[in-house]
């Protein structure tokens, strides 16, 4: 799996990736300046903001465009940062993320675009896949425990290939890299309480970790109360709570009095800003009508399929109901799971559904903001790809293999629709979806070079192909675990 996001980030180009014009803005202000990006007051980096290359775009046809006539290097690099025009709304997050990039950020100073962002993104994707071998090692261990066989046990380590967006989020520029690293040591700690006891050791260091998360991102607010919650129910006593607001409580009593928001993310302050929840909500929709809850629907579809699939800016994707089979196979896999009397299984549960509750509740904000029913992102689910990793195996059954063939095929149609539209080769009109048997050549690799290094991602691919080739000769049939009879 790290092979496969290594050769995924190395044909990345810059800025391509959902927000990460503002994260690295916010780095390189720190980086440079030594002082954190504020709320209201921090800005995009002119560097972001006239970058020479090809910014991308959900419409039109920007790659094909830039390399019309050209094949020549990107020239340059990012500079020392200078405020630009736009507001960086990415300020809203606490620092611990901040912090932790900006010796990384001065390593890769002075290099060029290309090779500039490849470092950047490698240890961003680094800490991710830490975090997401440890969860996954710890759901392993939890199936053992429970008598699965080697099939179930390799089922979390499939977690990428089977909803693509995964590799789309991790290997960007973003602090959901460090969420996922701390979550799936959040992961690994409560397994290990649910399965061995108490322990004063293990309580501590949950606690700090559940404090570093809020130090990272609000989504620890939800998911640290899930995990006190499970906590008080087995007797984790109250040491991991304490310790955690102890470490990371001050950053939303700060935010709350800088912004009047507990969490200070910029959504919910523009909506009090705005007159509140239902006087904008009154002011998109001035009747309630059926239009409410029909665009709501419409929000939670595009969430649970930007969960398998949005990719970046540009939204390259044959269509939408492509990705349909997919949450398919998430949806009855978790309904399944969550269906056995287990309490190991139930653990998710409780530090999972928060969280959705939270993203449902965020749907809402955003509907009243800006009466669209959307922009609320699914593929932050993938932050908890441990505890979910679990659901998903416990609720696999092996009628499912034809979904999870169909989801191999879509992941290389996927990823050669990026790359012949990233190197100029797939057109697109207007709004619409791309349509790859409009592609005017395979894949231009030396377009490729330009923005990125299509020869680390080919080497990459073809070792991470062979790996998983050897993985499944390994797996014979006769060792195999029929899920369905757990």
């Amino acid at each position: 799996m790290y092979l496969f996001g290594l050769a995924a980030l190395a044909v990345l180009p810059p800025f391509e990736a959902f927000d990460e014009a503002q994260y690295w803005s916010a780095v390189q202000q720190l980086a440079d300046t030594g002082a954190l990006a504020r709320y209201g007051e921090a800005r995009v980096s002119v560097d972001a903001e006239q970058y020479p290359g090809p910014l991308p775009a959900s419409a039109g046809q920007p790659y094909a465009t830039y390399f019309a006539g050209r094949s020549a290097p990107l020239a340059g690099g990012p500079g020392r940062f200078r405020p630009g025009a736009a507001l960086n709304y990415e300020a809203q997050h606490p620092p611990a993320y901040f912090l932790l990039m900006a010796p990384v950020f001065r390593m890769a100073e002075g290099l060029a675009w290309p090779a500039h962002f490849f470092i950047l993104r490698l240890f961003n994707w680094t800490l991710a896949f830490f975090g997401f071998c440890l969860g996954g090692l710890a759901t392993q261990d939890a199936l053992r425990r429970r008598g699965y066989g080697l099939e179930a046990m390799l089922l979390p380590a499939a977690w990428p290939l089977l909803f693509p967006q995964f590799f789309e989020e991790f290997i960007r520029v973003t602090n959901d890299t460090l969420c996922l690293a701390l979550t799936g040591l959040v992961w690994w700690l409560v397994l290990a309480h649910l399965q061995h006891g108490a322990r004063r050791w293990r309580s501590g260091l949950l606690g700090l970790v559940l404090g570093l998360g809020l130090l990272t991102k609000a989504f620890f607010l939800p998911f640290g109360l899930g995990v006190c919650v499970l906590l008080a129910i087995t007797g984790g006593g109250v040491a991991a709570p304490v310790i955690g607001v102890a470490v990371g409580g001050w950053w939303y009593v700060h935010a709350l009095l800088a912004t009047g928001h507990v969490t200070g993310a910029s959504d919910f302050i523009e909506l009090s800003q705005n007159g509140g929840f239902w006087h904008s909500l009154a002011m998109h929709f001035p009747a309630l009508t059926w239009r409410v809850p029909a665009l709501y629907l419409a929000g939670l579809i595009r969430m649970g399929l930007g969960f398998c699939w949005a990719g970046s800016w540009s939204f390259v994707h044959p269509s939408r109901v492509l990705e349909v089979p997919v949450l398919a196979l998430a949806l009855l896999a978790a309904g399944l799971g969550v269906s056995r009397r287990d309490f190991v299984a139930l653990a998710p549960v409780f530090l999972v559904v928060p969280v959705l509750a939270g993203l449902l509740f965020h749907l809402g904000v955003m509907l009243a903001g800006t009466g669209q029913g959307g922009g609320t992102p699914g593929w932050f689910l993938h932050i908890f790809a441990g505890p979910t990793s679990l659901v998903l195996a416990l609720g696999w059954r092996r009628w499912m293999w034809p979904l999870v063939v169909y989801a191999l095929v879509l992941d290389v149609l996927l990823a050669w629709c990026q790359l012949a539209f990233f190197s100029g080769c797939l057109p697109r009109a207007g709004l619409s979806a791309v349509q790859p048997w409009r592609a005017v050549c395979f894949v231009n690799s030396g377009h490729l070079a330009v923005l990125g290094f299509p020869a680390v991602a080919g080497l990459s691919a073809a070792l991470g192909v062979a790996a998983l080739v050897g993985v499944l000769l390994v797996v014979k049939p006769g060792r195999r675990a029929c899920l369905s009879n757990h």
